[in-house]
């Protein structure tokens, strides 16, 4: 799917992001329209991350209810295997207190749910070519070696990787965000002058425009480090290794613990400060090698887990 990644695609994300933001902010406008009112911001940003992996995905066809049981399935069978991980000593209650049984039905309710729409996609035939979306990609992706499209079982283990990956920790890196700018007023205040000073303070900026909110980039940067939305990282010895002397047989679980490493006084000066200017151009010290991993690291994305 790499090459479909383009520069104008990438715009045609934007714009969806874009569309989903204003739908949320006229939500809030009308929640606060008689005065302050409580949001659950984790909530909201799940609702809206998960919003816009779903139509980037299958288009615009899904329903607001079928999207809502999508997330909710999701984010129960996520939560629960995270748990097992984080938690293997609780593997015999839950699979005695039939856990198990319960999380594996959603999984296959899952699966058919996301079958179900690539069943649809490929019956509407040549029509589907019109279709600008992940699924669409997914479907005309072709195997280099072979030539051969994907399975409908990878399609459907390919879609769920999409939609999981796609909205959990942009959802909690939002929710931080916000965080931080509701205890730095500061920055917010910085942020709306850079957008003024932009001219972008009534309307969104378009895809070629955001280099022009270089402060509002440091933020979210800020932000990721403080609180990375994939907080720890879990890898298996693929194969018997060794550091240091100390033997790492093959399927050595690995946690790995970027939230320590972002705050890490030996890398980060004030680790525990709140200092976009860090990643400002010519910032030093210079943000250090393999020591900023909001997303993890190399060639594959890390989806894992609530933040702490």
């Amino acid at each position: 799917m790499q090459p479909g990644f383009h520069r104008q695609r990438l715009a045609g994300l934007t714009r969806l992001m874009q569309a989903a933001a204003e739908d949320w902010t006229q939500e809030l406008r009308q929640l606060t329209a008689a005065g302050p009112a409580l949001v659950d911001i984790h909530e909201a940003m799940t609702r809206v991350a998960f919003r816009i992996i779903a139509q980037a995905t299958f288009g615009t066809s899904m329903s607001d209810a079928e999207r809502n049981r999508l997330s909710d399935v999701l984010t129960q069978i996520q939560a629960f295997y995270v748990r097992t991980i984080r938690q293997p000593y609780l593997r015999p209650w839950l699979q005695g207190t039939g856990s198990y049984r319960r999380h594996e039905a959603l999984s296959l309710e899952l699966r058919e749910l996301v079958r179900g729409y690539i069943r649809q996609r490929q019956a509407a035939g040549p029509a589907a070519a019109t279709h600008d979306d992940l699924l669409q990609m997914l479907l005309d992706a072709r195997y280099e070696d072979t030539g051969e499209p994907m399975t409908e079982e990878r399609l459907v283990d390919e879609a769920n990787i999409l939609l999981l990956a796609g909205h959990e920790t942009s959802a909690n890196a939002l929710s931080w965000l916000f965080y931080l700018l509701a205890t730095h007023p500061e920055a917010a205040a910085r942020i709306r002058e850079e957008q003024q000073a932009a001219g972008l303070m009534e309307r969104p900026p378009k895809f070629e425009e955001l280099v022009q909110l270089p402060y509002s980039m440091q933020v979210i940067q800020e932000t990721m480090r403080l609180y990375p939305p994939a907080w720890i990282l879990d890898r298996v010895a693929l194969e018997d290794d060794e550091f240091q002397g100390r033997p790492i047989p093959k399927g050595t679980l690995f946690s790995l613990y970027v939230y320590g490493l972002h705050r890490h006084p030996d890398l980060w000066p004030e680790p525990n400060a709140f200092r976009p200017e860090r990643f400002g151009p010519g910032a030093q010290p210079a943000v250090p090698a393999y020591g900023y991993l909001p997303f993890g690291a190399g060639r594959a994305c890390a989806s894992a887990t609530t933040s702490p």
